[in-house]
Formats: structure tokens, C-alpha cells, sequence
């Protein structure tokens, strides 16, 4: 269990020393992603992400707003966003 001191602690990080959140790390098994070439395991690892991932940041603003604490250097997932293939060779 929080002790109370923690609790002060955390509170007193937030507002004195603009404590946030730099990073939501989501660990996704790719295990699962492999094709029968390049392109297909690009393609499948793409989907496995921008699926698993999409509402990565919505889910990070609630955190945030639940708690108090700023998330930053969020980013959006999407279609813009592809990973173009000669970068899995």
C-alpha cells in the first residue's frame, strides 16, 4: 500500500519540480508477425502495431487527467505513418 509520505512526495514532485511523464512504452509480441518475405512481416508488424496502438495516446490523455500528470512527446499512429519496406531489408 501508498504510505501518506509518498502520496506528499508525489504531489509535491508534480507541482514544485513539473514532474510528467516522458514516455508510455506498450510492449507488443511480434512473434506472430512473421511472412513469407520482407514485405509481408513489414506489413504485418504495421498492422500489428497501428491496431494494437491506436488509442495509445487517448488512453495516456485519461491517465493524465485522471492523476494530474503531464504525458509528453505523445505521437498519433497513423497511415502517414508507414513504414516504408527498404527500411526492413
Amino acid at each position: 500500500m501508498i504510505s501518506i509520505n509518498e502520496v506528499i512526495e508525489t504531489n509535491a514532485m508534480i507541482s514544485k519540480m513539473n514532474l510528467d511523464v516522458r514516455t508510455i512504452t506498450m510492449g507488443i509480441s511480434l512473434l506472430d508477425c512473421v511472412g513469407a518475405d520482407v514485405g509481408e512481416t513489414c506489413e504485418k508488424i504495421y498492422t500489428k502495431i497501428t491496431t494494437k496502438a491506436k488509442d495509445l495516446v487517448f488512453i495516456g490523455n485519461d491517465i493524465g487527467r485522471k492523476y494530474g500528470i503531464p504525458i509528453v512527446n505523445k505521437k498519433n499512429l497513423n497511415h502517414t505513418d508507414r513504414i516504408d519496406r527498404k527500411f526492413c531489408l
